[in-house]
């Protein structure tokens, strides 16, 4: 599938940056469970139209992992993100990871069955999001390039994964959300059911979408991890969903409101993977020593990750797990040559716990990154929950709540 990268993380590591606080605390959570009820009732006696709530599942397949997606319960999964298409600094797309033509094998078994898959376009930089958008021509070419990637029908959708944390000129962010409305516009001229997804990075100086835009797209992942990372100051949870952190999924329920989305098209991204550091004391939200490395929460065969050799079920069999109630992720230490270490994951009690936080709150679901780097057992676990929902719970998981 073309070269790997040294440390596939080299590839999801730029996809990974840590975040800053968001907004307002929601509406008071008696209204919220009553709202609910009465809601499931309405959708049992058929007098509301259902919307799926909490279980849609997308995962990101990622090029240098070609091998995740024939084992994968893809029956499990809605949509497939196909992990990625980089954007040139002139606004070509010229390198793409050997689609469609080596991806053939992936996309005939789908076609009998699978989920529809959609290409990820990323920009993971400011100077090349600047470089694009401060061109005519760039931009220009960018959209004309993106719309064809469509025209051959193999694709069903483009998912733009484009992230900038610092300051957004002006007019670079006018120019960059007039290019993705107008995608978004040639996208359904081309055929009304292509899809438009966006990944929403937190913490940016500048907010690279408002909340007009993000209600016209089909889906919109926001990033649900990062609060703590490899290179950080401290050790602690990815993904936690309340805490004095700076991100938190209770957070983003908030930023939700705030851009006045739909719930029920809204999913959080969730890592299967996690961190671990060399720390200063023995404790789980130590300050660390140096920098971590990324785990895999499954053995991973060596030939697609060769710099990522290890993984946090042979952790937690030597050296047992802790669940953090508060975060809902959860963690191991263990000592080395006298030194102390935490790693932070987020495996099935962890899910299960996000899961619960999903319904609560009449989340669309979540986007699973990176297809394979749980061996499935997370995945197999979320696909086996959804379909051992009793027919109360069918029904009331297709809920929406809030602005439509």
């Amino acid at each position: 599938m073309g070269e790997r990268p040294k440390l596939a993380a080299a590839s999801h590591q730029r996809w990974l940056s840590h975040h800053r606080v968001l907004s307002p605390e929601p509406g008071p959570a008696q209204f919220r469970a009553l709202a609910r009820v009465l809601v499931a009732t309405l959708c049992l006696l058929g007098l509301l139209s259902p919307a799926r709530a909490w279980d849609t599942t997308f995962a990101y397949q990622a090029w240098w992992m070609p091998q995740a997606w024939k084992t994968a319960p893809v029956d499990g999964i809605d949509r497939l993100l196909f992990f990625d298409l980089p954007v040139e600094v002139d606004g070509s797309i010229r390198q793409t990871r050997g689609w469609p033509q080596q991806w053939q094998g992936m996309l005939e078994e789908l076609q009998r069955g699978g989920p529809p898959t959609d290409l990820v376009l990323t920009i993971l930089d400011a100077k090349r999001f600047d470089a694009v958008f401060t061109s005519d021509d760039a931009t220009a070419r960018l959209l004309a390039q993106s719309t064809a990637l469509l025209a051959d029908g193999k694709a069903k959708g483009l998912h733009l994964d484009f992230e900038v944390y610092t300051e957004i000129h002006p007019d670079v962010l006018a120019r960059f959300r007039g290019f993705v409305a107008a995608l978004r516009r040639n996208l359904k001229a081309q055929q009304p059911s292509h899809v438009l997804s966006v990944f929403v990075p937190m913490g940016g100086v500048t907010a690279m979408y408002d909340g007009p835009l993000l209600q016209s797209m089909d889906w919109v992942i926001v990033q649900g991890y990062d609060a703590h990372w490899a290179g950080g100051p401290s050790a602690g949870p990815l993904s936690p969903l309340d805490g004095d952190y700076h991100l938190t999924w209770t957070k983003i329920v908030q930023q939700v409101a705030a851009w006045g989305l739909s719930r029920r098209k809204v999913l959080i991204s969730y890592p299967l993977f996690g961190y671990e550091w060399q720390t200063l004391q023995a404790k789980p939200l130590a300050a660390t020593a140096k920098g971590g490395i990324t785990t895999t929460l499954r053995w991973v065969d060596p030939a697609y990750l060769p710099d990522l050799r290890v993984n946090v079920n042979e952790r937690v069999g030597v050296h047992g797990t802790s669940n953090d109630e508060l975060s809902g992720s959860a963690y191991y230490r263990f000592t080395h040559q006298g030194k102390p270490h935490v790693g932070w994951y987020e495996g099935i009690w962890s899910m299960q716990r996000k899961r619960e936080f999903l319904q609560n709150n009449l989340l669309g679901g979540v986007a699973f990154f990176v297809l394979g780097y749980d061996n499935h057992s997370l995945l197999r676990d979320h696909a086996l929950a959804r379909h051992q929902q009793s027919p109360a719970a069918k029904a009331a998981r297709h809920l929406s709540f809030g602005p439509r």
